[in-house]
């Protein structure tokens, strides 16, 4: 790909997919994303790509949310929240007591917070749901994922209303990136057999749907 001022021209997207077998294959079209700062983006197959990047923010690294570190040892990596709201399970790189959470764990944070009816499509904590994790904080609602007894630093880990807010802004830039390429290349979301996603954010997935 030949890039211009202001183009995709990063080597890390390029070693990305050199190191996985989508650029190999012919007969599905994926989606490769590299979820940082810059949302750096590349559709299609063996035969042709196209790419693109948008600003996205920090925010999928763990910057500008209380909680949030970037994928190293200590990271919750990974979560469910238990139907009855009372138990939160979670992955942490390295084992031991969690220091923050980095991209995918605020993922998967916020999609089961969203499951489970504690927060609705705006990002507003909910209440009434009657769960004592749900805290006030000077930023607003807060959801306590773990308290401070059983953290690496000795304070709860909290997910505020400002850090939901601050993810929506970052997943809806690589959302609207994403369906741009899409519309600028004749497809649809139904198109993509396979999206994968690596980066600082966590550990790489590979999907054989976009989520």
């Amino acid at each position: 790909m030949r890039a211009r001022r202001g183009e995709l021209r990063r080597g890390d997207i390029t070693a990305g997919l050199l190191t996985t077998d989508l650029a190999r294959t012919r007969d599905q079209v994926f989606l490769f994303m590299d979820i940082g700062t810059n949302g750096e983006i590349v559709v299609g197959n063996a035969d042709w790509m196209v790419g693109c990047a948008c600003s996205a923010g920090p925010a999928f690294e763990g910057a500008g949310i209380k909680c949030g570190m970037r994928a190293a040892p200590g990271a919750i990596q990974h979560l469910t929240i238990s139907p009855d709201l009372r138990q939160v399970e979670y992955e942490v790189i390295g084992g031991g007591r969690p220091a923050g959470v980095c991209g995918s764990g605020l993922i998967c944070l916020l999609g089961e917070l969203f499951l489970r009816g504690l927060v609705d499509p705006a990002g507003h904590l909910q209440p009434e749901c009657g769960t004592d994790r749900l805290v006030e904080t000077g930023q607003g609602r807060g959801f306590r994922l773990e308290v401070g007894a059983r953290t690496a630093s000795g304070e709860d880990l909290l997910l505020t209303e400002a850090d939901i807010a601050n993810l929506i802004r970052t997943k809806a830039a690589i959302y609207a990136a994403c369906t741009l390429i899409l519309q600028n290349v004749g497809l649809s979301w139904a198109n993509i057999a396979r999206s994968t996603s690596p980066g600082g954010s966590g550990a790489p997935w590979t999907s054989p749907t976009p989520c």
